[in-house]
C-alpha cells in the first residue's frame, strides 16, 4: 500500500513538473526576440539581438527585444520586436516609449553586432532602418511582466537614419540623423496577436505605439 502511494506521489510531482515546464517554455519563447519575416531582401533574414535593459526606478525596468540584419549589403536593419515592463506598475502614460526605443537602437549601434564601417564625423553613412512596432496589443503574462506585443499582421513604422561616429574626446559616442520616415498603417486592419491564453488582456485592442 505504502509503495502504491508512492507512485501515485511520484506520478502527481512528475505531472506538475512537466506542467510548470511547459507554462515556462511559453513564456520564455515570447519574451526572446521573435523575428519577424523580412520586408525585402528575402536571403537575409532577422537575427535576435542582445534585449536592452533599461531602469526606471527601484524594482522597475524595461526590456527592449529587438532584431537585426543586413539587408542586400546596403540596409542595415533594426526591428523591435517586443517591449516588457517588469510589472505594471512601472509602467505609466508620461514613459516615452519611443525614447525608449531610441535608446536601444543607440545600444545596438555602440555594440555594432553589423560589424558595420561606421565612418568618422562629418562623413555620414547611409542605409540604416529602423523598424518601430506600429500597432500593438498590451497582456500581462504569467509572471506578472507588462508586454507591448505586435498586432497582426505585423505593422512598423520605418525611419532611416545616417550615422557618424564622434571622436573618443566625446566619449566615443555617434551622430545620429534622421533622414526620412514611413508611417504605418491604420490599427483598424490589424487583430490581436495570438499568445498564451494565461494571459491577462491588459488594454483591448491593438493601438499605434510609433508616436
Amino acid at each position: 500500500m505504502n509503495t502504491k502511494k508512492s507512485n501515485q506521489s511520484y506520478f502527481i510531482g512528475f505531472i506538475k513538473t512537466i506542467i510548470l515546464i511547459l507554462v515556462f517554455t511559453s513564456s520564455f519563447s515570447l519574451s526572446k526576440s521573435q523575428c519577424p519575416s523580412p520586408p525585402d531582401c528575402p536571403a537575409d533574414p532577422f537575427v535576435p539581438g542582445t534585449p536592452y535593459v533599461q531602469y526606471i526606478s527601484p524594482g522597475c525596468s524595461v526590456t527592449v527585444n529587438w532584431c537585426w540584419r543586413v539587408a542586400c549589403g546596403v540596409y542595415y536593419d533594426f526591428v523591435v520586436t517586443s517591449i516588457v515592463f517588469s510589472n505594471p506598475t512601472c509602467y505609466s502614460s508620461t514613459i516615452q516609449m519611443n525614447q525608449i526605443v531610441d535608446e536601444a537602437f543607440k545600444d545596438a549601434i555602440k555594440n555594432n553586432p553589423w560589424n558595420a564601417n561606421i565612418p568618422p564625423c562629418p562623413a555620414k553613412m547611409t542605409g540604416w532602418r529602423l523598424g518601430r512596432i506600429g500597432c500593438a496589443a498590451v497582456f500581462t503574462d504569467t509572471g506578472n511582466q507588462l508586454r507591448w506585443v505586435p498586432c497582426i499582421p505585423e505593422t512598423r513604422c520605418w525611419e532611416v537614419y545616417e550615422i557618424c561616429y564622434l571622436s573618443p574626446s566625446f566619449g566615443g559616442t555617434y551622430e545620429i540623423n534622421l533622414v526620412d520616415t514611413f508611417p504605418t498603417q491604420s490599427c483598424s486592419t490589424t487583430q490581436q496577436p495570438e499568445v498564451p491564453i494565461e494571459w491577462i488582456d491588459w488594454q483591448e485592442g491593438c493601438q499605434n505605439i510609433c508616436n
